[in-house]
């Protein structure tokens, strides 16, 4: 990516965080959610609290963990916010969202997901 890449999406990601600050009721949790989110899309070889915590400068993990399991946020606004935002600057009317939390990699050329086959 070059610079000017990295500082678009960055701007990007801030307008997007920033207008799901209405989710949390506090400061605290809208900051360490954009942590979250911000580490989530980073170049990290782990994706966990320690890794994410350690990339947004805590010491510990318990923010992030606390962003997860203790704050107060409902998972459904967000979903539907995000949703939202995908299909406005996103998608595409003929476009279908695939989620898929299994964190396994794809093999067979049928997986949805998985590497596709150029010869049959």
């Amino acid at each position: 990516m070059t610079a000017e890449q990295i500082a678009t999406r960055d701007a990007e990601l801030s307008v997007l965080t920033g207008s799901l600050g209405y989710l949390f009721n506090r400061p605290e949790p809208r900051e360490v959610f954009t942590q979250f989110i911000e580490g989530l899309l980073a170049e990290l070889s782990r994706k966990n609290g320690w890794t994410l915590s350690q990339r947004a400068g805590h010491v510990t993990a318990d923010r992030m963990q606390w962003l997860l399991n203790g704050s107060v946020w409902d998972a459904d606004r967000l979903r539907d916010a995000v949703c939202d935002y995908v299909a406005q600057h996103q998608g595409d009317a003929d476009a279908s969202l695939v989620i898929d939390d299994t964190q396994a990699q794809k093999k067979g050329t049928r997986s949805v997901g998985g590497p596709s086959s150029t010869a049959d």
